[in-house]
């Protein structure tokens, strides 16, 4: 059973078009890999099974391209 995220990555990959960044360069910079940002971008979870590692990702990916994020269920 997957801890559901109260977020839409879509917030994410407009702002990475934004900036005219790719997904492999996010993926770098952040220790991750595109496929798991690609899965963030389409709300597409279950890629991140651990729900802490999800968080994480999601915040160090928001940070990265700047964007001032909360996900449902932080402190």
């Amino acid at each position: 059973m997957f801890t559901k995220i109260n977020f839409n990555g879509e917030i994410l990959k407009e702002a990475r078009l934004k900036q005219n960044r790719t997904l492999d360069e996010l993926a770098q910079s952040i220790c991750s890999n595109s496929r798991q940002l690609e899965a963030i971008e389409n709300n597409n979870y279950e890629i991140l099974q651990a729900a802490e590692i999800r968080k994480i990702v999601i915040k160090r990916y928001a940070y990265e391209l700047k964007i001032d994020i909360a996900i449902a269920g932080d402190d």
